[in-house]
């Protein structure tokens, strides 16, 4: 084996021609297609981040937004609850108010009722004495007429015992 200038210079230009056919034809556009994917990976990956903070902060502002209602919510119920038991107070005192005027109205009709019969039994007993006052005036007493005479009048306004 003999080294040969001329082949070694005959190699080298070839390797050369090929190393610059290769770069120019395969690897250029090999690692043109590598950074271009690379360059649409970085990109996913930043939309992916700038993604996950838009949603942490939708999330954040949801988060203090639905406190909010919950306030609210609750500040709603508070006054629900006042208003029902100011509701119920002030039927209670007008149903006191009614049942006292009511009590109020019997009392005085009852009173009135009994003013009345009252007077029904004073006259009563007023024209049954008088029926009585007749009959002695029309007869002569004696003891026996007297008795029976007692006895009618027992009769007609009935026995108080």
């Amino acid at each position: 084996m003999s080294f040969n200038l001329s082949d070694m210079l005959f190699a080298i230009i070839n390797f050369a021609a090929m190393a610059f056919i290769l770069n120019k034809v395969l690897f250029k556009p090999v690692l043109k297609v590598l950074d271009d994917r690379q360059n649409m990976i970085n990109a996913v990956h930043r939309q992916a981040w700038e993604a996950k903070q838009e949603a942490e902060a939708d999330r954040e502002q949801y988060s203090l937004e639905m406190k909010k209602l919950r306030i609210q919510t609750q500040e709603i119920m508070e006054r629900a609850l006042k208003a029902g038991e100011e509701s119920k107070n002030i039927i209670i005192a007008d149903a006191k108010a009614n049942a006292e005027s009511m009590m109020q109205r019997t009392r005085e009709e009852l009173e009135l009722e009994k003013e009345k019969a009252k007077q029904e039994l004073r006259s009563e007993v007023a024209e049954l004495a008088v029926l009585a006052a007749g009959k002695l005036v029309q007869q002569t007493l004696r003891a026996e007429d007297h008795e029976k005479l007692i006895e009618e009048f027992i009769h007609e306004v009935g026995d108080p015992t």
